[in-house]
């Protein structure tokens, strides 16, 4: 993905880094089909939104979920210097059929639903 997804940035004159924490385990248990359809999906999203700047992955090792379950945990973060999405909106995104607004739907084509198959495919996996 990282190879994909970097010379899809370079293209568009954007920076792409990967950030691993160290304390990463070597292996983790879980579904690499749908870990990766996640990230793709956030990746498509921040290269479609993000005009100028770059991307940043971030992958650490938890051993507690923001709910304070115990365990082995991966946090998968991407970062993007796009405009962003005012807080008031972003639990709307993960709605189907929904975008930020109108005009984002309009500017960037799309069905809305990415997002929200990400939380569900997620929750599945029992993360969040």
């Amino acid at each position: 993905i990282q190879l994909a997804y970097l010379t899809l940035a370079q293209a568009r004159g954007l920076s792409f880094s990967v950030e691993i924490d160290p304390d990463l385990p070597a292996w983790v248990f879980g579904d690499p089909l749908r870990t990766r359809q996640i990230l793709a999906n956030y990746l498509t999203n921040a290269l479609k939104f993000t005009e100028q700047g770059g991307i940043t992955v971030r992958v650490r090792a938890l051993t507690r979920n923001s709910q304070g379950s115990a365990g082995e945990w991966v946090h998968v973060e991407v970062a993007d210097t796009g405009p962003g999405i005012a807080l008031d909106q972003q639990e709307r995104l993960f709605q189907p059929f929904t975008q930020a607004d109108e005009s984002t739907t309009r500017r960037y084509g799309g069905t809305g639903l990415g997002l929200s198959i990400c939380r569900e495919l997620a929750t599945l996996m029992g993360g969040e």
